[in-house]
C-alpha cells in the first residue's frame, strides 16, 4: 500500500507559488512523517462539514512546502479531498501598504516597510473567507505570488469535493487580537518549529531570490523577520500536532500533543457524508 502511494505521489509536480520553483519529495519523509499525519486527519473525517486545519509556525519554517506535500499525499489516497490556502494571499496590496502607516515597536512606519508583520494583513477579509469555507461548496481565494510580490485575486479555488482545507500562515495561532478570533474556526492545529539559524538562512535565500539586494535583505531580516519569528514562537497557543524540523525541508520529529476537543455543530456541506 505504501509503495503504491509513494509511486503515485513521486510523479507529481508540486510548485509552492507562481515562481516556477518545484518541491523535491523524499520517500522516507513522506512515509515516516507525512503519512502518519495524513492518517491522523483521515481518521477524523467523520463530520458532514468541511474540516479546517491551521498550519502555523514562524517565517521560514517551510509551512507552504509542508502543506502542499501533505495535501498531495491526502489527494493521492483520496482524490480531490484536500486544498491548501495560504494566509499570505490576504496581504494588503502594495498600493495600500505604501499609503498607510502604523506604530510598530513604538515607531511610526509605513506598512510597506514592515511587510510581513501582522499589521500588513487584511484579517477581516481572511476571517470572512474562513467562515464561508466551512460550508460554502464553491469558493475562490487569493494566492500570493512571490514573483509579482502581490496577492493574485481569485487564483485559487475550493471545490465541493474538497473536504479538508489546510490553511497555512505565520499568525494563525497567535493568542493576540485580532488573530485569536480565528482559533474557533479550526478543527485541528499544527505548529512547525525549526532552529533560528535555519529560519534566517531560509528567509535570506527567499529575499535574495525575490530580487532584494544583500543590504535590503539583511535590513529586512533584522527589522521585520526576526521580530516576527520571536512573536510567533512566544505568543502562539499550543497545537494538536508539533512538527520539529532540522531544516525547512527535513522533518526530524512529529509529536501528537493532545486529543481533539469537542467540536461545535455546523451546517452540513451540500452533498456531505
Amino acid at each position: 500500500m505504501t509503495r503504491s502511494i509513494w509511486k503515485k505521489l513521486a510523479g507529481q509536480h508540486l510548485s509552492p507559488d507562481f515562481s516556477g520553483a518545484t518541491l523535491t519529495l523524499k520517500k522516507d519523509q513522506v512515509l515516516f512523517h507525512y503519512l502518519p499525519i495524513a492518517t491522523y486527519f483521515l481518521e477524523r473525517m467523520d463530520r458532514p462539514w468541511r474540516s479546517l486545519v491551521a498550519i502555523a509556525g514562524p517565517p521560514g519554517s517551510g509551512k507552504t512546502s509542508f502543506s502542499l506535500i501533505l495535501a498531495a499525499l491526502l489527494n493521492t489516497i483520496h482524490p480531490r479531498l484536500a486544498a491548501v490556502v495560504g494566509q499570505d494571499g490576504w496581504h494588503f496590496p502594495n498600493r495600500y501598504l505604501s499609503t498607510h502607516s502604523t506604530v510598530h515597536h513604538n515607531e511610526p512606519v509605513l506598512l510597506s516597510e514592515i511587510k510581513g508583520a501582522p499589521e500588513t494583513f487584511d484579517v477581516d477579509s481572511f476571517t470572512s473567507f474562513l467562515e464561508q469555507a466551512r460550508n460554502q461548496p464553491h469558493l475562490t481565494y487569493p494566492i500570493y505570488s512571490r514573483a509579482l510580490h502581490e496577492p493574485v485575486s481569485d487564483a485559487g479555488t475550493i471545490l465541493p469535493d474538497h473536504r479538508l482545507i489546510l490553511v497555512e500562515g505565520n499568525y494563525l495561532l497567535l493568542n493576540l487580537p485580532p488573530w485569536k478570533e480565528l482559533h474557533s474556526l479550526f478543527d485541528h492545529t499544527v505548529f512547525i518549529r525549526a532552529p533560528l539559524d535555519t529560519l534566517l538562512v531560509s528567509l535570506r535565500a527567499r529575499h535574495l531570490r525575490g530580487g532584494k539586494s544583500q543590504a535590503r535583505t539583511e535590513n529586512h531580516l533584522h527589522r521585520v523577520d526576526l521580530p516576527n519569528i520571536q512573536l510567533v514562537l512566544q505568543s502562539s497557543i499550543p497545537a494538536d500536532i508539533l512538527i520539529e524540523k532540522a531544516d525547512p525541508v527535513i522533518i526530524s520529529r512529529v509529536v501528537f500533543q493532545r486529543p481533539i476537543p469537542p467540536q461545535a455543530e455546523y451546517s452540513p456541506l451540500p452533498g456531505g457524508k
